[in-house]
């Protein structure tokens, strides 16, 4: 039973996701089986108590990276209502406008692919990294829409997250001068700003990222 899952989870036509966990090291990396699993016939490491096999690995993004994301919710309206206003004794909290610029600090070794849910409403959004890498996207984003970006190797997706869940590929929106293919966070400080056009308010830009490593 033990080999069968063993083999069914170690095969070369699936990626498997490795974790380390040691000596305050907690790192993991996507590897693919070069080959099944192959078991030990010794009786000494083929027994009642234990099962000894060797199996190697190879990795088409050969970095290792955190297993905790790094996640941060910008605000564009900090509470409830747009209004920067204060109304003492009232008990009403109105908003006071979030920042539209952030700095990120890449730990890594090497460049970082970001995850971004940009939540609208928008009007042609424009994201901009380092002052010289921007995603812009020639549509209006409603209310009740999400943008969704992704720049991971592999798995570059522009999409609209509509109110019931369906995703709608927007590559066609994106604007010819956008530089998806370089929108990956630097080793070391980097400066990251968003916005849309008119009178427009997104409610929230949520970025997502995982420094990456050369080794463990």
């Amino acid at each position: 039973m033990l080999k069968k899952q063993l083999v069914r989870i170690l095969n070369p036509l699936q990626d498997v996701l490795l974790k380390y966990n040691e000596d305050y090291v907690n790192k993991e990396i996507i590897v693919r089986a070069e080959e099944i699993p192959k078991f030990s016939t010794d009786y000494k490491t083929n027994n009642e108590n234990g099962l000894g096999f060797k199996c190697s690995f190879n990795a088409a993004y050969p970095f290792w990276q955190d297993q905790e994301e790094n996640v941060t919710n910008i605000e564009t309206w900090e509470g409830g209502l747009e209004f920067e206003l204060e109304i003492p004794f009232t008990g009403i909290e109105f908003a006071k406008k979030g920042p539209n610029e952030l700095v990120f600090i890449n730990y890594g070794d090497v460049e970082s692919p970001l995850e971004i849910f940009f939540n609208g409403s928008a009007l042609n959004p424009i994201i901009t990294l380092n002052g010289d890498k921007f995603i812009k996207l020639n549509k209006q984003i409603l209310d009740t829409e999400i943008l969704y970006i992704s720049t991971a190797y592999g798995s570059k997706k522009v999409e609209i997250i509509k109110s019931d869940g369906i995703r709608e590929n927007a590559y066609n929106y994106i604007d010819i001068k956008s530089t998806l293919s370089l929108f990956n966070l630097e080793v070391g400080s980097n400066t990251l700003s968003y916005s849309t056009e008119g009178d427009f308010i997104p409610q929230s830009v949520i970025i997502k990222y995982k420094n990456k490593y050369l080794s463990l």
